[in-house]
């Protein structure tokens, strides 16, 4: 039913202790909740990277079938210029796979430009979110100053009055 161990602790009088400070326990103070945040903060910004990465990739790939198709017509139409005789059938067809190959080569820069703007959402994205990790690593800095300050503040006091007393004692 239960293992050994907890039911040892359950008759020993087992003492449960305050949550952990990850899962928000008493000893969380405003520097750990901010540092929690500039962590997941940066984990987000890093899948935005990835992101624009692979937006990068899908654009280059573009880039590459749209020259290639570009380069399929100017092929078709060197080709078929070369020969010379034709009839009117032959003709109609080779200028048919001319055009349906220029219609490719337009969808694919269509997509390409499609895949741009997704490429500069994203880098937009990945660059806000470098401005939030930067205003809460300033913001931290700035707490870790505070936090510093005062706890100066508080040695001093605490010296203060320690030789208060000690004039005292002596006086």
């Amino acid at each position: 039913m239960f293992p050994p161990s907890a039911v040892l602790r359950r008759r020993r009088g087992f003492r449960r202790r305050s949550p952990p400070r990850h899962l928000g326990g008493a000893e969380v103070t405003e520097r750990h909740r901010l540092t929690r945040i500039i962590r997941l903060k940066e984990r987000i910004r890093d899948a935005k990277r990835g992101a624009l990465a692979a937006a990068e990739v899908d654009r280059q790939q573009a880039t590459a079938r749209v020259e290639q198709a570009e380069a399929q017509v100017i092929e078709l139409v060197r080709g078929y210029c070369a020969t010379g005789d034709f009839d009117a059938r032959e003709l109609v067809h080779r200028a048919s796979l001319v055009e349906a190959a220029r219609e490719q080569r337009e969808a694919m820069q269509a997509q390409l430009a499609e895949l741009e703007e997704e490429r500069d959402r994203r880098a937009a994205a990945l660059a806000e979110a470098g401005r939030e990790v930067r205003s809460l690593e300033v913001l931290d800095d700035r707490l870790a100053a505070e936090e510093k300050a005062a706890e100066g503040r508080r040695e001093q006091a605490m010296l203060d009055e320690r030789g208060v007393r000690y004039q005292r004692r002596a006086g």
